[in-house]
């Protein structure tokens, strides 16, 4: 795997040693940044590089060790794509009914 830069080494250096998970926190202590930009380094190395790097909200981080692993976090992610579908749609609806479908001319009732 061709890596972009050292932090993005030292990331997956650290997940593939670690023994146990880690949290966005932790991983940002070690390597001198926050927890926002580790974040978003490991969407990058999961989507741009095929990096096997799992996560729940509840157990952190951790360098895939089994078939399990990867399935259990593609399972969260589809399920947050689906909830982040819904909450979309819902808006959009609400904001139909407020100003109107677009394209239509009619107006809601901005009640």
């Amino acid at each position: 795997m061709k890596l972009c830069d050292h932090r993005e080494e030292i990331l997956l250096s650290l997940l593939r040693r670690a023994t146990a998970t880690a949290s966005a926190q932790e991983l940002a202590a070690a390597l001198k940044s926050d927890a926002r930009s580790i974040r978003a380094l490991i969407q990058h190395l999961r989507a741009d590089h095929c990096a096997p790097i799992c996560s729940t909200p509840a157990d952190g981080f951790w360098y895939a060790r089994t078939r399990e692993d990867v399935e259990r976090t593609v399972a969260q992610i589809r399920s947050r794509v689906i909830e982040l579908e819904k909450t979309s749609a819902g808006i959009l609806a609400g904001g139909d009914w407020l100003f109107g479908e677009e394209g239509t001319g009619q107006m809601g009732l901005g009640l």
